[in-house]
């Protein structure tokens, strides 16, 4: 279980899962297929909230040492231009 899923409820958990499995996949495409497996959870309101909290986390120096601070950013990115734009075309961004 990921370290940001103390005392979640089951979505909260389900989107900790979601975002867990988005941000450790080794390359760009399975990044792609997690969220397009998974888009209704990892372009929630909630999933930005949690990425946006580990971002912070991860400046403050309490973090994954796997995740830096620049690595999530980037996937904050990917997400929100997934929302404006749609997966197809962030993707190519």
């Amino acid at each position: 279980m990921s370290q940001y899923s103390d005392l979640l409820s089951p979505d909260q958990e389900q989107i900790v899962s979601a975002l867990d499995a988005f941000t450790n996949a080794k390359i760009w495409q399975d990044r792609i297929e997690v969220v397009k497996a998974q888009k209704d959870l990892l372009l929630s309101e909630a999933a930005f909230k949690n990425l946006c909290e580990r971002i912070t986390r991860s400046k403050a120096g309490q973090r994954n040492p796997a995740q830096s601070t620049e690595k999530l950013e980037r996937h904050l990115r990917f997400l929100e231009d997934s929302t404006g734009w749609g997966l197809a075309r962030a993707f190519n961004a």
